[in-house]
């Protein structure tokens, strides 16, 4: 073993494996997999981190669906509803901001927006009623783009 390792690099090594720990014990599963490099080079492969929540954090933990750029926060019902609202809404803001550049709007001035979903930060009380009361406002991004598409 290198005593470089022993040193300096060894504090880090301990680190990482308390973060991988502390991940696992919030539902996080993170993986590396290999990526051939492109172009094809024979064996060579480029290592590609990623991280999911497992089912049972899917199931059990409280979500909101975050839309960056405008910062609105909404409780979502499940994670799965959180995940398909993420898509739709990100589909209808490429398909508007495209619409949006094909009529002349320089690109440069358009808002950065995505929809992200999150582990809701606050009480079971509080994401109860913030569903009951804002969630639907938040459904209907797939008619939205249907009839954005329509417009062309």
């Amino acid at each position: 073993m290198s005593t470089v390792f022993i040193g300096k690099e060894y504090d880090y090594h301990v680190k990482l494996l308390q973060l991988i720990t502390e991940a696992h014990a919030d539902g996080i599963v993170l993986t590396i997999d290999a990526e051939p490099r492109h172009p094809l080079a024979t064996g060579h492969f480029d290592m590609r981190p990623a991280a999911r929540y497992s089912r049972a954090a899917k199931e059990t933990k409280l979500w909101m669906l975050h839309i960056e750029g405008p910062d609105d926060i909404v409780a979502a019902p499940s994670f799965m509803e959180a995940w398909k609202v993420r898509e739709e809404f990100n589909a209808y803001w490429r398909a508007y901001s495209a619409m949006r550049v094909r009529q002349g709007a320089n690109p440069d001035h358009l808002p950065t927006t995505r929809a992200v979903v999150m582990e809701w930060d606050g009480t079971p009380k509080d994401h109860t009623a913030n569903v009951a009361e804002y969630w639907a406002g938040y459904l209907g991004y797939d008619e939205a783009l249907k009839d954005l598409r329509g417009m062309k």
